[in-house]
């Protein structure tokens, strides 16, 4: 933990302050829905919201990564959300929102220039680090 606080205050004097935040299950939260089969939309973890408006505030470039597919954004049913439609709710105004299709966000990840890196996924946080990134686990399930 002591290491965190070390890498945090090392960011504040970085040039490129690049914090990038996962969409499901770190900034949006959702659960599968047996009945309708498809997921439900939850609404925002509250968590997260307040460390993407914090760093929003202090300065930070902010992105959102996703391991969503792009073309399917279109896809979703009346019980879930879209990245933009949930971006656009809760005024979120990232300054870029990248789709991996399916591929861990590590390489878009590092061609950002991340710092920091928000995200449910265990394997998305060990390649995040395998590659320099420093990691913020999101578990709104815990």
């Amino acid at each position: 933990m002591r290491n965190l606080f070390e890498n945090l205050k090392n960011m504040e004097k970085e040039e490129n302050k690049v914090v990038t935040f996962d969409f499901d299950d770190t900034l949006a939260l959702s659960h599968w829905d047996e009945d309708i089969d498809w997921w439900v939309h939850d609404g925002p973890y509250d968590v997260m919201m307040k460390k993407f408006f914090d760093f929003k505030e202090k300065g930070y470039t902010i992105y959102i990564v996703t391991s969503r597919h792009e073309s399917q954004e279109g896809e979703t049913r009346p019980s879930s959300t879209t990245v933009i439609d949930f971006v656009n709710k809760y005024n979120l105004k990232p300054d870029g929102i990248f789709f991996t299709d399916g591929r861990l966000k590590a390489s878009k990840l590092k061609e950002l220039g991340t710092i920091l890196h928000h995200d449910d996924d265990l394997e998305e946080i060990r390649a995040a680090e395998a590659v320099g990134i420093n990691t913020v686990l999101s578990n709104p399930y815990d």
